[in-house]
This record gives C-alpha cells, structure tokens and sequence, in this order.
C-alpha cells in the first residue's frame, strides 16, 4: 500500500511539472513579453533574453529591439549585439526613438547603443570598423562625455593590438584638432595627458 502511495506521489509530481513546463514553453511562444518579466522576476536571465529576442521577433518593434539589445552582453554575444545594433540603427524610426527615450539627461541612447557596438566589434577583432565608426560619431556628435571613440581611447585600449592602440592614438589627435567646443576640447585633451 505504501508503495502505491509513493508511486502516486511521483507520478502526480512528474504530471504536475510536466503541465507547467508545457504552459511555459507555450506562453514563451504566444506571450513571450509576458514571459520575459516572469523570466526577469525570478533571475532567469537566459530565459528572458530568449523570450525578448522572440517578442522582438513576433512585433518588430523598435521598443522591443532595444530592450533585447540591453540584455545581450557586448563580449560573450558580439554578433548578436553587432546585428541587432545595426539594426537599430537602421530603423526609420531610431531618431524619434531617441528622442523618446533621452529624457534625464544622462547618457544617450545613440551614445549607450554605439559604445556597446564597439565594444562588440573590438571583442569581434574589427577594431578598424570600430574606429572607423567611432571617428565618424565624433565628428557628428562631438567629443561627449560617452563617446564610442572615447571608449576606445579609454576603456578599450588595454584590448587593442600594439597597432590599433597606436591608430586609436592618432585618430583622438586628429580629431582634436576638428572641434570647436570648449569643453570638448578640454574633455578630448584630459583623455590625451591621461595616456601619458
């Protein structure tokens, strides 16, 4: 008798998880940004890129694109997040995003999505685009505080080649020399005396 009991419990249990991996597996599916605050609320951080990956699928949606993007990590999924990010990027609707989005004051959007790129790229070992890229945001954007190139300059360098940290050099002095904004300047030269 006892073993019956046991053998009940089991299988009851076995039905049980079985019922509630079905349901998440079909909500992960069908609902899948449901599913990725379940994901985010109990710390599966895999599950959840997966499930925002999917929304993203399922809507094409800007929104969805940028929160799947700030879940992938620049140095173990780079070409995800090159992709994604060019992507972004791309989107007629990037600049209104932007505009959306950049409220506090701090960091830009176009500033955080950029510097994840080129983090990306470097770890991809494409420096010469990431400093293509980098140049070419400076001389948009100017020398801000949270600049791709400054990043390159400054967090990245330790990973650069002997060559690429000498390019990366030569690209801030040259870029120095293009602004006209006197805290850019000054921002631009702190980075070169930091270097030396």
């Amino acid at each position: 008798m006892k073993k019956l009991i046991i053998k009940t419990a089991i299988i009851t249990v076995c039905v049980g998880l079985a019922f509630i991996g079905l349901l998440l597996g079909a909500l992960s599916l069908f609902a899948p940004k449901t599913m990725v605050k379940f994901f985010d609320g109990i710390g599966f951080d895999n599950f959840a890129k997966q499930c925002s990956e999917r929304a993203y699928e399922k809507s094409d949606d800007i929104v969805d694109l940028y929160e799947l993007i700030l879940r992938l990590d620049a140095s173990t999924e780079s070409q995800k997040t090159v992709n994604y990010v060019e992507e972004i990027f791309a989107n007629q609707k990037f600049d209104e995003f932007c505009a959306l989005m950049d409220v506090d004051g701090k960091i830009t959007t176009k500033e955080y999505l950029s510097v994840k790129y080129v983090c990306a790229l470097v770890e991809l070992n494409e420096s010469q685009k990431a400093l293509d890229f980098s140049v070419q945001f400076v001389l948009d954007s100017g020398y801000t505080k949270y600049n791709p190139l400054r990043a390159m300059f400054n967090d990245l360098f330790i990973s650069l080649d002997q060559d690429f940290k000498e390019k990366t050099a030569v690209a801030v002095v040259e870029v120095r020399d293009t602004l006209t904004i006197p805290e850019q300047i000054e921002l631009i030269n702190q980075d070169i005396a930091n270097k030396s």
